[in-house]
């Protein structure tokens, strides 16, 4: 689903940013 795709495309740009 669109929630979950903006989900993991956060998660990808906290990682890194890290």
């Amino acid at each position: 689903s669109l929630c979950f795709l903006l989900f993991y495309i956060s998660m990808k740009m906290l990682l890194l940013y890290n």
